[in-house]
Parts: C-alpha cells; sequence; structure tokens
C-alpha cells in the first residue's frame, strides 16, 4: 500500500451531506482521486463508518442497510482499495504502546496510525491528535 489512507472521519463526513465538514471531505478525495493518489482502506475502518453512520447522533441516522450501501458508494467513487492491516502494523502499534503509553480510547486511532506507517501511506483526518504518532505522514483537513 501506498498513498492515502482515510480516517472514519474523513469516510463519514463525506457521505454525509449534513456533516460540518462535508464539503471538505469530499473536495480533498475528488482531488485526490483525479489526481490518481491511491486510497487504501483498512477493512476495520469500514466497520467503524458503519457503526457511527447508524448512532441516533444524527438526525436521520442511517440503518446499516443504508450505511453498507453508501460505503460502497463510497469505495466505488473513490476507487478506494479495501485491505486487512499490514501484518508489520503490530510491531508498531507494539511500539506505540510501549513508548506511548496508549489510552483504550486511542489504541483505534494508534491502529491506523500503525497502519499508514507499515504501508507507507499518508493518513487523512480532521483529529490533530494524529500528530502524536512518530513517524506517521498525517495530512490534517480543516
Amino acid at each position: 500500500m501506498s498513498g492515502y489512507l482515510p480516517d472514519v472521519n474523513v469516510i463519514v463526513a463525506s457521505v454525509r451531506s449534513d456533516h460540518a465538514h462535508h464539503a471538505s471531505a469530499r473536495a480533498f478525495l475528488s482531488a485526490a482521486h483525479d489526481q490518481g493518489r491511491a486510497c487504501t482502506v483498512p477493512v476495520e475502518v469500514l466497520a467503524a463508518a458503519l457503526r457511527i453512520l447508524t448512532l441516533p447522533v444524527w438526525q436521520e441516522p442511517e440503518t446499516s442497510e443504508s450505511a453498507g450501501e453508501l460505503l460502497a458508494g463510497w469505495i466505488d467513487a473513490v476507487d478506494a482499495e479495501v485491505v486487512g492491516h499490514p501484518p508489520a502494523a503490530w510491531h508498531v502499534l507494539a511500539e506505540f504502546a510501549r513508548t506511548l503509553a496508549l489510552s483504550p480510547r486511542s489504541v483505534p486511532d494508534a491502529l491506523i496510525a500503525a497502519s499508514a506507517i507499515a504501508s507507507r501511506s499518508t493518513v487523512v483526518t480532521f483529529d490533530r491528535g494524529f500528530a502524536g504518532y512518530p513517524g506517521l505522514r498525517a495530512e490534517v483537513l480543516v
């Protein structure tokens, strides 16, 4: 893998027109696609997006069926490759656990960061917290 690895928040923002960052997520992903930049997404990131899309935090939450359809359309639209985390990501994650004193809530982001490092990808996110992972290339959208 190489290219972009979108965080859950970018995927959710890009498929929900009522999300505050919808326009910037869509614009970034569209530009990346037009420039031929590869987009890979671990299946666990898609599963997290599915979960968030169905939460009652939305005025009209998605059903699991409609969320699945949105995500399938997203995969096609950005020509994303759905992947597992590379095996080397575990070693990076274990090093983060050893050196960064990960909290339970930070483990999912640490796994995304570890996967991006192991695959030489750039995380695309709205979350400035990714700056705390040594060796990670991240592009924080605003």
